[in-house]
């Protein structure tokens, strides 16, 4: 019987420390400001030519970009989520979709 009660005990712990270690976006503070002007960055035509050619090749969706996008002005996971109001596993899963999108269209071309 003794047992049984351990068992649970453990079991019921491990949900227990889950919570306990679980903060919630709006606790988080802001390292900074996200950086989403681009006024200061001088880019040569051919520079841009390209990447809106990667860009287009990709065949992105609108979140898929604005996660993008995120990602490119170093803004970090937390900071994304709370720019784009979603989820921070759809952060994740976007970014991870943005990676296996350009391996596939991108790099296996260009290797």
């Amino acid at each position: 019987m003794w047992a049984c009660y351990r068992t649970v005990f453990n079991y019921l712990e491990i949900f227990k420390s889950d919570i306990y270690n679980c903060v919630s976006l709006d606790n988080l503070p802001l390292s900074r400001e996200p950086a989403i002007a681009f006024d200061d960055i001088e880019e040569t035509n051919e520079a841009a030519d390209y990447l809106e050619t990667i860009l287009e090749k990709m065949q992105l969706n609108k979140g898929q970009l604005e996660t993008l996008n995120c990602y490119m002005s170093e803004m970090g996971f937390v900071e994304t989520a709370r720019f784009l109001s979603v989820n921070l596993s759809t952060v994740w899963r976007r970014r991870l979709q943005l990676q296996q999108i350009y391996i596939q269209k991108i790099a296996a071309v260009n290797y």
